[in-house]
Order: structure tokens, then sequence, then C-alpha cells
């Protein structure tokens, strides 16, 4: 039940950033709003690169702390997006957080698989899939109206939105929570001033 969790959160994490980040890389960057889809697109390929070298990781080291590393690496990838200064950066950032977010989601499955009773393991398998699905839904969806009612263009509260749905705040890490919540009183605070 652990693993399913973890993996809701991690889906939600990365879908709570697609509304969001291509504005932000429009209005902060000075991206064109027609090049934000070749960074998704460079993020896909750097999701799909690292399957081939995850058999490799898998055999050689434990699935565990493959899991726990690339869990731990795209936690601090989106904490990573409240500090990007330009488009370079931004780029790397996003190929950093493809390669952790398709060694998260391979390490789960691996990680499911071993742990589920192999009586169980058809129906395990689907639980484990429907906690993904549910994730992008519940991150597309939050982060929409995130942005809609509390977010600015200007407002770097949102970028600290995703991490406390990381899967590192489920084991007890808490990067920033006091500042997201503090950042939507901020910005609702001035958006009532004017």
């Amino acid at each position: 039940m652990r693993i399913c969790l973890a993996n809701l959160l991690l889906f939600m994490s990365l879908y709570l950033l697609y509304p969001v980040l291509p504005v932000m890389m429009a209005s902060r960057l000075g991206v064109p709003v027609s090049q934000t889809g070749v960074i998704f697109i460079l993020f896909t390929l750097a999701m799909f690169f690292i399957g081939p070298f995850h058999a490799y990781l898998v055999d050689v080291y434990k699935r565990k702390y493959i899991c726990m590393l690339s869990f731990g690496v795209m936690v601090a990838a989106t904490a990573g997006y409240t500090l990007v200064q330009n488009a370079t950066h931004l780029l790397m950032l996003c190929i950093v957080q493809g390669l952790s977010f398709g060694m998260a989601a391979t390490a789960g499955i691996t990680l499911a698989i071993d742990i589920t009773n192999s009586t169980f393991r058809s129906a395990g398998n689907v639980v484990f899939s429907w906690a993904a699905r549910l994730g992008m839904i519940i991150g597309a969806a939050l982060g929409g109206y995130l942005f809609r009612t509390h977010g600015t263009y200007r407002d770097e509260s949102l970028f600290h939105g995703p991490i406390p749905a990381s899967p590192g705040t489920y084991s007890g890490i808490q990067f920033n929570i006091d500042c997201f919540y503090t950042g939507i009183d901020a910005s609702c605070a001035c958006r009532c001033a004017e």
C-alpha cells in the first residue's frame, strides 16, 4: 500500500508542474511559448533514455536504494525550479527531472512486483497502475486550480506546490511547506490590495 501511495505522490508532483511550467517559463525566463514544448519533449526523451540503464543499475545495486535515490533527485529537481535563472538551467533541470522520474517510475514498478505475493501480483499491478493514473489526474487538476486561483506571473510560491506532494514528504522530509502556504497567503493579500 505504501508503494502505491508513493507512486500516487510521484505522479502528482510531476503533473502539478505541467499547467504552471510553460506560463512561468514564458513570463519569468522569456522563453517563447512555442519553445516550451521542446523542453517537454526533451523531458520525455530523458525519461525513456534511462530505461536500458535502469536494468543495469537494478542488477548491480538494490532496487530499494535505486528507488530512494531517484525519489530524492525528483524532489530536489522539483525544488530546483525556484532557483532557475535562464533557459539553459531550466533545460538541464528538466533533463535531470526526466531521468529521475523515469528511474523512479521503473524502480517503483519493480519494487511493487517484488513485494507483492505471487498470487496477488496481477491485482497488485492493477492497483499500482491506477495509483499512477489517479496521480496524473489529481496533479494536473490541482496544478491548474492552484495556478488559476493563487498564481500570478511573478509568484515564486507556485513552484513550491509540487514539493509537498513529492514522495520524499511521505517519508517525513518537509521541503518548503511553510513557504508554500505563506506564499499563497502573500499572493492573495497582494491581489486583494490591488
